[in-house]
Order: C-alpha cells, then sequence, then structure tokens
C-alpha cells in the first residue's frame, strides 16, 4: 500500500515512477524502510509482467473468461435439466446449444487478433504472385457451372455466397448440384443445412441428380430394371 501511494503520488507529478524514483520518493516520505526496502523494490521490478509478455497475459486472461462462461453453462444446463420448469427436453437442449455455439465463438471471432497492414500488403502480394504464375483462371474449388466460377474464380476459403430467387426456381437444386460436385471432384467434406426440406429428401434429390432417375421413381420405389443399376 506504502509503494503504491508513492507511485500514485508520482504520477499525479507527471513524473516517471522506477526502481530509482520511487526509492527517493519513499525515502523523502520516510517510508523506504517500512516499505521494504531498496532490495525490496527492485525484487518487485523483476518480478512484475511487461508489456514484452502482454499477448500471453493476454490470452491467458481470455482461455480464463472462457473457462469461466463454460463453467457457467455447465451449471445452467445442469439446473434445467435437474428442473425443467416445464419446458420441453428439445428446448433445453436448444438452449444449452445455443450457449456452448456462443462460448465457441468467442474462440473463433477475433482469433487471429489485429494485424498491421504493412504485414497483411506482404501476404497480399505474395498471393498475387503465386496466382499470376497460375495460368488457370480459377483459382478456387470450381462448381462445375462454367458461368458461376468465372464469376467468382471458383469457391474461396471464407467466401459466403447467396443464392436468391424467386420460390420454385431452382435455388436448391442449384446448391445441391455446387456441393455435390465439390464433395466428389475435390473429395472434400461439404455440410447442407436446409430449413424446408428433410434430409430424406435432399438424399432422394441428390440420388437423382447423380444417377439421372425421375425423382418420382425414387420417392414411389417405382424403378425401372435399369434404373437399379445406376
Amino acid at each position: 500500500r506504502l509503494i503504491f501511494q508513492a507511485i500514485t503520488a508520482l504520477a499525479a507529478d507527471n513524473q516517471p515512477f522506477d526502481v530509482i524514483t520511487l526509492s527517493e520518493q519513499l525515502e523523502r516520505q520516510g517510508l523506504l524502510k517500512s516499505s521494504g526496502g531498496l532490495n525490496y523494490l527492485v525484487v518487485i521490478a523483476q518480478e512484475t509482467p511487461t508489456a514484452a509478455n502482454i499477448l500471453a497475459y493476454a490470452k491467458i486472461v481470455r482461455n480464463n473468461s472462457i473457462l469461466r462462461n463454460l463453467i457457467t453453462a455447465g451449471t445452467d444446463m445442469a439446473a434445467s435439466a435437474y428442473h425443467p420448469a416445464g419446458r420441453d427436453v428439445n428446448e433445453i437442449l436448444d438452449t444449452a446449444e445455443r450457449n456452448v455455439f456462443a462460448i465457441a465463438d468467442q474462440i473463433t471471432h477475433g482469433s487471429g487478433g489485429f494485424q498491421a497492414m504493412k504485414t497483411l500488403t506482404a501476404k497480399a502480394l505474395d498471393r498475387i504472385d503465386d496466382l499470376s504464375a497460375n495460368a488457370d483462371p480459377i483459382i478456387g474449388l470450381a462448381t462445375g457451372f462454367s458461368d458461376f466460377d468465372k464469376l467468382t474464380s471458383g469457391v474461396q476459403n471464407g467466401d459466403l455466397i447467396i443464392i436468391a430467387g424467386r420460390p420454385s426456381m431452382g435455388k436448391t437444386a442449384y446448391a445441391l448440384g455446387i456441393a455435390s460436385n465439390i464433395a466428389i471432384k475435390y473429395e472434400r467434406p461439404v455440410a447442407i443445412f436446409s430449413m424446408e426440406m428433410s434430409a430424406e429428401s435432399l438424399t432422394i434429390r441428390l440420388m437423382a441428380a447423380l444417377g439421372r432417375i425421375e425423382q418420382q421413381h425414387l420417392r414411389t420405389g417405382s424403378l425401372e430394371n435399369e434404373e437399379w443399376t445406376l
């Protein structure tokens, strides 16, 4: 407390505070010995964290914050399971998922931190240099739709592509076509989320498209003999 008060006094006078100035301030106040002496001030200065390791310290604080949030979410989930208060099991599960995903977002968002423009420019120039040596205009994953690939140069990492159109214009079929082409050609894992079609319906549409079979034949099971071999 005595040392902190001395630091506060120096800061109020716009004076720098280090081992030397702090020891002089305490000496003037007659408090140097009672605050531990010069040797104690030197030990504190040596053991005090500096800005040199600020990123590591910030990571520790951030990780501990995430762990505390995880503990809170786990406690809430246990409380909801023990005392559902009339809520449906699915509702409790949805709430638990939202809470966990929200915590996961803390790790995902901003994980790269701030980056200097000088560094970003160097990376961009390296990327441009690599692309200039590539004669293929499709630098991402080709979707199988040539006009689309020309506009986008292929699907790139981090892209958010929104396909808009009126109902029954083929948006789902188009999206399924992109997904299946990338999954088959590049053997990349693809996930499909739909709020309007069931997993079974989407599977039938994919089977019909890949096998060139009428969807109605798959829905009703009335396949021709040759269609069973496709």
